[in-house]
């Protein structure tokens, strides 16, 4: 099966952000893919300086074909 990351900035983290909306297109856009029979793993950050290191480890944790 054919596998993604997705990679954003995590909207709980954004002060004052309602958060809701995004969550809820997260959400929809994860059941797309795996519907279309797509693995999604999904990694949301804070922006800052450890943003980086984050994302590295993620796209390291195993390979990612799509």
């Amino acid at each position: 099966m054919a596998s993604v990351l997705l990679i954003g900035l995590d909207p709980r983290k954004i002060a004052g952000f309602d958060a809701a909306p995004v969550e809820l297109a997260i959400a929809l856009g994860h059941k797309r893919f795996v519907d279309a029979g797509i693995e999604v793993d999904t990694c949301l950050v804070e922006n800052g300086a450890a943003a980086r290191a984050i994302i590295a480890e993620a796209l390291q944790a195993k390979p990612y074909g799509v």
